[in-house]
């Protein structure tokens, strides 16, 4: 009987980055400030990406003190393709650095849980809270998808459109050149 034999591959393509979607058709600029002041982040707009025959508007944050960076990408409304997770109109917050699944599963957190009572003098904490529960008046939900785990169990085109926005994910990381490691 012959020995079966496992090829390991040392490290991920998404090693050290989070993705989140949010659901939610706002404004990018109204979106983009909400999510600056929520989290203390300073993303700010680039050129679009271009990309599957669309245009993609981009912001982008780089925490030195964190050394995490941060991209905001919305999917134009006719982008081409197949994305469950990701509807046109939609943004999706990539995070970059030794942090960011962390970093990720706290801001999702945010939307995925009950509010947070703050105490009667924490002003930033009351003030943070009423935006979260804002946000969620509108209709904002987030995803936290995990590209190196995939769900148990998926039917074929549930898993065909997952390997599509994991392709989507790859030619973006692609373009936005995050391949490089921070110090």
């Amino acid at each position: 009987m012959a020995k079966r034999k496992t090829l390991t591959i040392e490290g991920s393509r998404f090693e050290g980055m989070a993705f989140l979607f949010f659901h939610t058709v706002a404004p990018n600029y109204s979106f983009v400030d909400d999510l600056n002041h929520l989290y203390s982040l300073e993303l700010a707009r680039m050129e679009d990406m271009l990309l599957d025959d669309g245009q993609w508007p981009v912001y982008y944050y780089h925490d030195t003190m964190r050394r995490m960076t941060y991209y905001l990408i919305e999917r134009p409304a006719i982008a081409l393709g197949n994305a469950t997770y990701w509807g046109g109109g939609q943004k999706m917050l990539l995070i970059q650095g030794d942090g960011a699944t962390i970093e990720a599963e706290r801001i999702g957190n945010d939307f995925g849980t009950e509010s947070h009572k703050a105490e009667e003098d924490d002003i930033a904490a009351q003030e943070h809270n009423a935006m979260i529960e804002a946000m969620l008046r509108d209709f904002v939900m987030v995803t936290l998808f995990d590209p190196e785990k995939a769900p148990e169990g998926l039917a074929r085109k549930a898993l065909k459109e997952r390997n599509e926005l994991q392709a989507l994910l790859e030619r973006i990381i692609d373009y936005l050149d995050l391949q490089r490691e921070y110090d």
